[in-house]
């Protein structure tokens, strides 16, 4: 695919400055070029049109020319697809229609993509500069490794730094039974061949399919952790991370868990579900309270909180 630069794309709209709208990746696109791994990115889109373009414009100028970029629509009712249709010479592939749900649409994209490394990054979330081009990197550097992810910011509606999101080191055993164990999706990339070894994410799931999809590179491949800071986290009123019920997101925590043979005992499960709910009021300022907060800090004096 065409990399395009500031001068293709359309401009940004009044107001907006900075990365993506007026700084791109010139300077790396100058040195990549079709001979490096392609790059398939899906985008996986349902009426966050305040925030796609702003997606959009983080993938295509990252420079990175052999990149494949395929946005699946759900049948979005905002003006999602005039901003996607304004970017179309840019993309792979595109569609709007009625799907099932994030995972189905992400699988369906994954089965239109032919690239190398595949990442998913969902419309509300951005790139960061350079992140294709440091992940690729790495992953040619040491062939062993399948998957590598990075640390991410946690950003506000106006895409402002709310603080960083450090991801932990990652041990596939304590993934699997400490519920609370977090990778940041947003910051993920991988190879085709563990892609082509374990499959599609599970449909069933539409909280928690990225935990049981990490778990199973893991249990298949190799992990890494690498420095840096890949991607912006967007924390907003309507997004899925914090619209979701506690009792969804506890539910499909435990069920990911049991997959896997972990077991929990009484103490766990409410310790998990209060937990849960901070991490949910913290995660999005909006709904946060100073309630909430208090109730947080007693829980981390009586070392009930077991995350930082």
């Amino acid at each position: 695919m065409h990399c395009p630069n500031l001068i293709e794309l359309p401009s940004p709209p009044f107001g907006k400055t900075g990365w993506p709208w007026t700084e791109d990746n010139s300077l790396i696109s100058n040195t990549i070029s079709d001979s490096w791994p392609k790059v398939t990115i899906i985008t996986p889109s349902y009426n966050q049109g305040y925030f796609t373009e702003e997606t959009i414009r983080s993938v295509l100028l990252q420079g990175y020319s052999n990149l494949e970029y395929i946005i699946i629509d759900g049948g979005s009712s905002d003006d999602s697809v005039d901003i996607i249709k304004k970017y179309e010479p840019w993309l792979t592939y595109w569609v709007s229609e009625g799907d099932n749900g994030q995972s189905h649409a992400i699988n369906k994209g994954w089965r239109k993509s032919t690239g190398d490394v595949l990442a998913y990054l969902n419309s509300d979330d951005t790139y960061e500069q350079g992140a294709i081009i440091h992940a690729v990197k790495y992953l040619q550097q040491y062939s062993d490794v399948d998957m590598v992810y990075s640390d991410v910011n946690l950003i506000d509606h106006e895409s402002k730094i709310v603080r960083p999101f450090p991801a932990r080191e990652y041990d596939v055993e304590r993934y699997i039974k400490d519920v609370r164990y977090f990778i940041p999706q947003q910051g993920v990339f991988f190879k085709r061949r563990v892609f082509d070894k374990i499959g599609y994410l599970d449909e069933k799931l539409q909280y928690r399919m990225d935990r049981d999809y990490f778990i199973r590179i893991g249990m298949s491949g190799n992990v890494r952790k690498i420095p840096g800071c890949f991607s912006n986290f967007r924390t907003h009123a309507n997004a899925k991370s914090t619209a979701i019920s506690v009792k969804k997101l506890f539910d499909e925590s435990v069920f990911v868990g049991n997959r896997y043979g972990a077991s929990y005992s009484f103490w766990v499960y409410i310790r998990l579900y209060l937990e849960l709910f901070m991490r949910l009021l913290i995660v999005n300022p909006v709904s946060s309270s100073s309630r909430g907060r208090k109730i947080l800090q007693f829980m981390k004096k009586r070392n009930l909180a077991l995350w930082s």
